[in-house]
């Protein structure tokens, strides 16, 4: 076995994919149980207030790891990129925000017994994760170029 630790893309990338692959699985497991039982019709329908919270906390945890994820960047901006650590450190803060609507939105899948419209905050945190693959270009040299001669 080597010494030699993994580039922090490489370690951002495996922490992304645990994450994405942790959503899946648990809204897999609670489409599953939700979509093998059968419906109750003598509970009547009630306010759907964990997906509620869970449509507010994605209506305010997205700007806000946006934010959070840039400040981190711009405090370790170094020369022309972002340090490696940097870039660790802003996207795991990035993906611990927006993983939370979609934690809320699997117990809200599980507490109404219904997937749709409940999982929406799942979606588009798990959309917002694939757009967000970390592919480590803050790190690289972003000097301006102007032109093709220079």
């Amino acid at each position: 076995m080597s010494d030699e630790a993994l580039s922090p893309t490489a370690t951002l990338r495996v922490i992304w994919a645990a994450v994405l692959m942790g959503l899946v699985t648990v809204m897999g497991v609670l489409v599953f149980l939700t979509l093998s039982e059968e419906p109750n019709a003598d509970v009547e329908p009630s306010l759907p207030v964990v997906s509620l919270i869970a449509a507010g906390l994605l209506i305010t945890t997205i700007p806000v790891g946006y934010f959070v994820r840039n400040q981190v960047y711009k405090a370790n901006w170094r020369g022309d990129a972002v340090t490696p650590e940097g870039y660790l450190r802003g996207n795991i803060a990035f993906y611990a925000l927006i993983e939370f609507p979609a934690v809320i939105a699997a117990i809200s899948v599980l507490i109404e017994g219904a997937v749709w419209p409940h999982a929406v905050p799942w979606l588009v945190t798990v959309g917002l994760l694939l757009v967000n693959f970390p592919t480590g270009g803050p790190t690289r040299d972003a000097s301006p170029r102007l032109g093709a001669d220079g």
